[in-house]
């Protein structure tokens, strides 16, 4: 028979905090139902969940990349040297001019008249 667990126990059981496993319920599909103003969760249920969640890991590791349409390496293998420097070259930091924030330089003129020459008071 399955056993019922509050948000704590719930939490407990899955290692993370009650705001995590909210979160899981909210976002992630998580199964719970809201009884009043706190959440009633299925021990069996939840382990299900997590299962999926262990799948959907599962094949995401091996999935190919929607964006440019190649599969993904994967995590820890090593690649050639000539793809590292490609990569290193793309991941260094762009070598621009420094941009300086600071106001125009004034020039400083020397003697002349300045339209009096009157002294100043």
């Amino acid at each position: 028979m399955a056993n019922t667990l509050t948000l704590i126990q719930a939490a407990e059981m899955l290692h993370i905090c009650p705001e995590t496993v909210v979160n899981h319920i909210r976002h992630h599909g998580l199964p719970a139902a809201k009884l009043g103003r706190s959440y009633t969760l299925i021990d069996d249920d939840v382990i299900e969940w997590v299962r999926t969640q262990y799948l959907n890991g599962k094949k995401q590791e091996n999935a190919s990349c929607a964006s440019i349409g190649v599969d993904r390496a994967l995590l820890g293998t090593s690649t050639s040297p000539s793809m590292a420097s490609a990569l290193s070259e793309a991941l260094a930091p762009q070598k621009e001019r420094r941009r300086r924030n600071m106001p125009p330089r004034l020039r400083v003129t020397s003697g002349g008249s300045s339209g009096s020459d009157k002294p100043r008071p």
